[in-house]
């Protein structure tokens, strides 16, 4: 009996589980090559964008959370002269989302407050391949 549980314990080890990461789903291996930890308030109903630079074989791993959820955000882009939205999210407290894009272009973080008080969001975004981060929009 005690070698069948010892059994089933190194199996459940090997196996893995949470390790601890705090990657999303779907993120790149390795050591991003910089990381962005930024704060940012925003005003109630105010959208702020954040400009990512990069294209198919680059990755940006985002980050962010927000004390209430009632955070709106959405990754789009203009690479064809017209707006495409990669993905979004609606009065959410957290998104934790990798972006691959789909063509060279600038690519934006566009966060709105949805809340009826300002709130701080923290963002950490890691930068795979030649990822560029600039800035934010003003």
């Amino acid at each position: 009996m005690r070698d069948a549980w010892m059994l089933c314990a190194s199996m459940l080890v090997a196996c893995g589980g949470d390790d601890g990461s705090t990657l999303p789903d779907g993120a790149p291996p390795g050591t991003p090559r910089e990381v962005i930890t930024e704060s940012k308030q925003l005003l109630v109903g105010e959208i702020a964008e954040a400009i990512l630079v990069g294209g198919p074989d680059d990755r940006a791993v985002i980050s962010v959370t927000a004390p209430a959820a009632k955070l709106d955000w959405n990754i789009h882009g203009h690479a064809s002269g017209e707006t495409t939205t990669v993905e979004e999210g609606f009065d959410v407290m957290s998104v934790h989302y990798t972006l691959t894009p789909p063509a060279p272009a600038d690519w934006f973080l566009l966060l709105r407050n949805r809340d009826t008080a300002p709130m701080t969001v923290q963002i950490e975004i890691g930068l795979y391949g030649d990822m560029q981060w600039s800035g934010w929009q003003l």
